[in-house]
């Protein structure tokens, strides 16, 4: 996505479109072939483990928001080296890019399920606490408004994690990674919540992430202009996150809730980072008929991220032809053909009518001298 403050690669674009789709297929899978079966009850009863890595990476495709998290913490500071943030225009960006279209699908959420409004609830949503009990229930709606508020916190703190990385450099925030991990082990320690849940609901299984993403960037400054085999390093680093991840699902997966869960969000991380530096690299030299709608779609993942659950929801109910006696496959294929074509539309005219007028009013938030 173009911005006033940082150079176009279309590689993060199309990164960041891959990964919104993986959202879809992953909830796609759950709420189309898990939840029927469940009757109500466990779905993750019906958890699939596979050694079958893509297979693998649609079932744990939870890890797509992790992907984001490194993302941002990569986007926003591989622009801002040797550079002071300016935190007003920062966070009047971060505004401009995040509200629209969340106030909007709150005002439908809170529409749709107007027995359950409150207007406490509503309150603690447009504060970004939307990943903590209390808040909005706003049905499919606001199914993601937790990882966007777990993202906008992550904002709000980048100009400081920023200054204090350029200022005390790459051991702080290695110390700080070290940090998060010591805190949540502390948390799972003495708290009801299990590690999974602090690990992977809230910023503090996040802000690693975030920081890991900036030292990514970082080392991406330095590695690009070398003519390294870059096609090569990302076939290797897709590579990587696949046996990454299905590992993590022999384990047990995301129902997993066990204590080495908050070593997870670093593991994670330390993952999709090569494959965002490597891709990032290589993308310049893929061909236009492939790389442009890729990145197409990124430019419209926001809208994809948070309109996918209530289409996954309606279509069925309009069109729910048996595209397969196995409902894993099924519901995978009535993702492709049913739900993604809609939901592709759908996300271009939101990004059109809602988005695009409102990043236009984005202004410059770098300083090219930090005192």
């Amino acid at each position: 996505m173009r911005s006033p403050n940082i150079r176009y690669r279309q590689g993060l674009d199309q990164l960041r479109g891959l990964a919104a789709l993986l959202i879809v297929f992953y909830h796609g899978l759950h709420v189309l072939s898990f939840f029927p079966r469940a009757r109500g009850g466990n779905p993750y009863q019906f958890w699939i483990r596979t050694w079958n890595p893509f297979m693998a990476l649609i079932e744990e495709g939870h890890s797509a928001v992790g992907f984001f998290i490194v993302l941002s913490g990569f986007l926003f500071s591989v622009s801002a080296l040797g550079q002071r943030v300016i935190y007003s225009a920062f966070f009047r960006n971060r505004v401009l890019r995040i509200f629209p279209l969340f106030v909007l699908l709150l005002v439908v959420g809170s529409v749709a399920n107007a027995t359950a409004y409150t207007f406490n609830g509503v309150l603690q949503t447009v504060f970004m606490q939307a990943d903590f009990p209390g808040a909005a229930q706003g049905g499919v709606f606001s199914g993601m408004f937790w990882a966007v508020a777990v993202e906008f916190q992550l904002y709000l703190i980048f100009p400081f994690l920023h200054h204090f990385t350029e200022r005390h450099g790459k051991r702080w925030a290695i110390a700080c990674i070290a940090l998060c991990v010591a805190m949540r082990l502390l948390a799972a320690g003495v708290g009801p919540a299990n590690a999974r849940d602090i690990s992977y609901s809230h910023v503090l299984g996040r802000l690693d992430q975030f920081v890991i993403g900036m030292l990514a960037a970082r080392l991406f400054r330095q590695l690009e202009p070398r003519p390294l085999p870059w096609g090569l390093l990302s076939l290797a680093a897709t590579g990587l996150v696949l046996a990454v991840l299905t590992g993590f699902n022999q384990l047990g997966g995301y129902p997993n809730s066990a204590l080495w869960k908050v070593l997870w969000p670093v593991v994670e991380a330390l993952a999709w980072a090569p494959l965002l530096i490597a891709y990032t690299c290589f993308a310049e030299r893929l061909p236009g008929w492939f790389g442009t709608p890729l990145a197409a779609i990124g430019t419209i993942s926001y809208s994809i991220y948070l309109l996918h659950n209530a289409l996954i929801a309606a279509l069925p109910r309009l069109w729910y032809p048996q595209l397969s006696p196995d409902l894993n496959s099924h519901a995978l294929l009535y993702v492709l053909y049913g739900i993604m074509p809609v939901l592709l539309a759908l996300s271009a005219l939101s990004y059109y009518v809602v988005e695009r007028p409102f990043l236009a009013l984005r202004v410059s938030y770098l300083n090219k001298t930090d005192p």
